[in-house]
């Protein structure tokens, strides 16, 4: 994929989980289901079409998310094989 391309036939769903403090550091506060648009997203990469989408459950539930994100696992065979998970650090708006 190119730069400005966006993943399609997205399925699945993503659990965000929030925290009291910066960098993955105290108490779990709650957690939200992310379900991203079947038809994708447009973002720079293909990750980033995972984290356009709605809010399904938690505190956010009905909002609509858009983000960037740098994966930070292996999606090398995400065209061939699909991913079962993407751990990654970006940005995430909720609107």
């Amino acid at each position: 994929m190119l730069p400005g391309d966006a993943a399609a036939r997205l399925r699945g769903s993503g659990r965000i989980t929030w925290y009291a403090a910066s960098g993955q550091r105290g108490r779990v506060v709650g957690g939200s289901v992310l379900v991203p648009d079947a038809r994708g997203g447009q973002g720079y990469t293909p990750v980033d079409s995972l984290l356009t989408g709605s809010v399904t459950s938690g505190r956010l539930a009905g909002r609509r998310s858009t983000g960037t994100a740098v994966p930070t696992s292996d999606v090398l065979g995400c065209a061939s094989r699909g991913v079962r998970s993407v751990a990654g650090r970006g940005l995430l708006s909720f609107s």
